[in-house]
């Protein structure tokens, strides 16, 4: 769901920004940019802001998502985060 949100979103936001997409918190940038309407906005809101946090530090380790340093922080899938997708399998 993580990572297929951050590819929804044309890998265009950074981490408490993704974070805020899944569990449906609204504020200025995600309106302006109409991610609000979008069918994936609050998608996770079943799970917690620190459960999303954790789960965002644990791709980065496992080397799924990457922050682009040249674009301030912006959450990108790498080549084995896209493979972990099109796989259909889960993370633990």
């Amino acid at each position: 769901m993580l990572l297929k949100v951050i590819l929804d979103t044309a890998q265009q936001y950074r981490f408490n920004e993704i974070v805020n997409i899944l569990v449906g918190f609204k504020n200025a940038l995600l309106v302006t940019r109409q991610v609000v309407e979008k069918e994936f906005f609050g998608i996770g809101s079943h799970e917690t802001l620190s459960y999303w946090r954790a789960l965002v530090r644990q791709l980065l380790v496992a080397g799924l998502i990457k922050k682009e340093i040249e674009t301030y922080g912006v959450i990108k899938l790498t080549a084995k985060g896209k493979r972990f997708l099109h796989r259909h399998t889960h993370f633990s």
